[in-house]
Protein backbone atom coordinates (compact mmCIF):
# COMPACT_ATOMS: atom_id res chain seq x y z
CA UNK A 1 0.00 0.00 0.00
CA UNK A 2 1.33 3.33 -0.93
CA UNK A 3 -0.14 7.02 -0.14
CA UNK A 4 0.91 10.10 -2.30
CA UNK A 5 2.07 12.62 -0.06
CA UNK A 6 4.32 15.87 -1.13
CA UNK A 7 3.66 14.61 -4.42
CA UNK A 8 5.71 11.26 -4.21
CA UNK A 9 4.29 7.86 -3.88
CA UNK A 10 5.10 6.87 -0.32
CA UNK A 11 5.02 3.18 1.50
CA UNK A 12 2.46 2.50 4.44
CA UNK A 13 5.19 0.06 6.27
CA UNK A 14 3.70 -3.18 7.12
CA UNK A 15 3.37 -3.28 11.12
CA UNK A 16 2.15 -6.28 12.78
CA UNK A 17 -1.46 -6.40 14.14
CA UNK A 18 -2.00 -3.40 12.99
CA UNK A 19 -5.41 -2.32 10.71
CA UNK A 20 -5.26 0.43 8.09
CA UNK A 21 -7.95 2.65 7.42
CA UNK A 22 -8.06 4.99 4.47
CA UNK A 23 -10.87 7.82 5.19
CA UNK A 24 -12.84 8.66 2.02
CA UNK A 25 -13.69 12.33 0.94
CA UNK A 26 -17.24 12.72 2.79
CA UNK A 27 -16.04 11.40 6.05
CA UNK A 28 -13.39 14.20 5.89
CA UNK A 29 -15.75 16.89 4.92
CA UNK A 30 -17.86 16.09 7.36
CA UNK A 31 -15.07 16.27 10.23
CA UNK A 32 -13.62 19.15 8.48
CA UNK A 33 -10.44 17.21 7.18
CA UNK A 34 -9.93 16.54 11.32
CA UNK A 35 -9.88 13.04 9.11
CA UNK A 36 -7.91 13.12 6.21
CA UNK A 37 -8.83 11.68 2.70
CA UNK A 38 -5.55 10.30 1.28
CA UNK A 39 -4.76 9.31 -2.37
CA UNK A 40 -3.75 5.75 -2.06
CA UNK A 41 -2.83 2.53 -4.85
CA UNK A 42 -1.99 -0.99 -3.73
CA UNK A 43 1.77 -0.71 -5.44
CA UNK A 44 3.19 -3.78 -6.92
CA UNK A 45 6.87 -4.47 -8.36
CA UNK A 46 6.04 -2.71 -11.37
CA UNK A 47 4.36 0.38 -10.26
CA UNK A 48 5.54 3.30 -11.72
CA UNK A 49 6.54 6.25 -9.60
CA UNK A 50 7.03 4.63 -6.08
CA UNK A 51 9.65 5.26 -4.11
CA UNK A 52 9.38 2.21 -2.18
CA UNK A 53 12.91 -0.09 -3.73
CA UNK A 54 11.52 -3.07 -5.53
CA UNK A 55 12.91 -5.85 -3.27
CA UNK A 56 10.16 -4.11 -0.37
CA UNK A 57 7.36 -4.56 -2.97
CA UNK A 58 8.89 -8.13 -4.03
CA UNK A 59 8.55 -9.05 -0.31
CA UNK A 60 4.59 -7.33 0.02
CA UNK A 61 3.26 -9.20 -2.39
CA UNK A 62 4.06 -12.52 -0.83
CA UNK A 63 2.77 -11.43 2.58
CA UNK A 64 -1.11 -12.48 2.74
CA UNK A 65 -3.35 -9.63 3.65
CA UNK A 66 -7.03 -9.16 4.08
CA UNK A 67 -8.45 -6.03 2.55
CA UNK A 68 -12.90 -5.03 3.42
CA UNK A 69 -13.71 -2.30 1.28
CA UNK A 70 -16.71 -0.33 1.97
CA UNK A 71 -17.92 2.01 0.06
CA UNK A 72 -21.15 4.29 0.74
CA UNK A 73 -22.78 7.41 -1.28
CA UNK A 74 -24.48 9.85 -0.39
CA UNK A 75 -28.26 10.47 -2.06
CA UNK A 76 -27.71 12.09 -5.44
CA UNK A 77 -30.13 14.95 -4.23
CA UNK A 78 -28.77 15.73 -1.06
CA UNK A 79 -25.93 17.92 0.15
CA UNK A 80 -22.98 16.49 1.76
CA UNK A 81 -22.42 19.85 3.54
CA UNK A 82 -22.50 20.55 7.23
CA UNK A 83 -25.24 22.73 8.15
CA UNK A 84 -24.46 25.16 11.43
CA UNK A 85 -26.59 25.17 13.86
CA UNK A 86 -27.45 27.23 16.87
CA UNK A 87 -24.78 29.16 18.36
CA UNK A 88 -22.34 27.97 15.30
CA UNK A 89 -22.54 24.33 16.19
CA UNK A 90 -22.35 21.67 13.90
CA UNK A 91 -25.96 19.44 13.08
CA UNK A 92 -23.89 16.30 12.97
CA UNK A 93 -26.91 13.86 12.40
CA UNK A 94 -27.74 16.26 9.11
CA UNK A 95 -25.03 15.08 7.69
CA UNK A 96 -25.57 11.41 8.65
CA UNK A 97 -29.05 11.80 7.24
CA UNK A 98 -27.92 12.19 3.36
CA UNK A 99 -26.90 8.74 3.33
CA UNK A 100 -28.80 5.38 2.10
Amino acid sequence: LEAFVHGEWRPIPYVEGSVVVNIGSILSEWTRQELKATLHRVAGPASIGSITPKETLLKAVAVPRISIAYFADPNGNVSTALDEGEGGQTDNNAAADTCE
